[in-house]
């Protein structure tokens, strides 16, 4: 992600979706990366229960996200999805 930040300066995403997110090591490196403007929505999907509710203890208890991020946490990703991009 750092080397997106170099090569695209102006690159901001406004949104994750993160699908097989596992701990949520690629959403905390996100919202590191991109402190100053983090994104404002998270998807993170993971068939794992176990693995989802480690993500989010990971991303409360470091205080790692932001009031303002919005993020949700699933098992699957229904068919007819209202996940609209940001």
């Amino acid at each position: 992600l750092r080397e997106v930040s170099k090569r695209c300066p102006s690159f901001v995403p406004r949104s994750i979706f993160d699908f097989g997110t596992g701990p949520g090591t690629a959403i905390i490196a996100a919202l590191n990366q991109w402190q100053k403007a983090p994104p404002q929505l998270i998807h993170a999907i993971d068939v794992s229960e176990p693995m989802l509710e480690m993500a989010s203890k990971f991303l409360s208890a470091g205080l790692i996200i932001a009031s303002a991020v919005n993020v949700k946490f699933s098992r699957f990703l229904p068919l007819n999805s209202p996940i609209q991009p940001v």
